[in-house]
């Protein structure tokens, strides 16, 4: 029987972004340059395993039963995340069609993702995008300042070994 722990925390994200040219728009996003969840009572279970249990059977099949004895207990601890860091260009091909490749890093690998945007209305985008390591296909709608993207690797995301939900919000000021 486990409790469900308390957590409180934040991260600290940078972005820059840059109109290079009337067609060109260049972004640098660096996420959870800082970062800390501090937890408490999070559940833990602290056990030994002994294997010296294995026999063989007299079909001569090898049976391993291990035992295992241990204690549930909680904890406290803060967490923190790896750093990621973003670099995408924009092109727009015209008033409609933009394209865009971005790399982002994350502990160390690289995943490149190529999208392509269409104008449907005024301040209303939608497209897709392939992240080539995974082969995950995304979707993207924004209108205004607000911007939805899902992407996965799987129909099922259960399944899924790439996914990505997110909801952004971009003011200017």
């Amino acid at each position: 029987d486990f409790n469900r722990p308390d957590g409180l925390g934040g991260t600290v994200d940078l972005a820059a972004e840059w109109q290079a040219t009337d067609a060109l728009h260049l972004v640098l996003e660096l996420d959870d340059v800082w970062s800390q969840i501090t937890w408490e009572d999070a559940n833990r279970t602290v056990a030994n395993i002994d294997t010296q249990t294995a026999v063989i059977d007299g079909d001569g099949l090898l049976q391993v039963r291990p035992t295992y004895v241990g204690q549930n207990s909680t904890l406290d601890y803060d967490q923190s995340f790896e750093p990621r860091s973003r670099l995408a260009a924009t092109y727009q091909v015209n008033e409609r069609l933009s394209i865009g490749q971005s790399t982002l890093n994350v502990d160390q690998a690289w995943l490149n993702e190529s999208r392509v945007t269409l104008a449907l209305a005024d301040q209303l985008r939608a497209g897709g995008s392939v992240e080539w390591s995974s082969g995950a296909l995304g979707v993207h709608v924004g209108w205004r300042g607000i911007q939805v993207e899902l992407a996965s690797d799987q129909l099922d995301w259960e399944d899924a070994k790439y996914l990505r939900a997110k909801l952004r919000a971009r003011f200017a000021f």
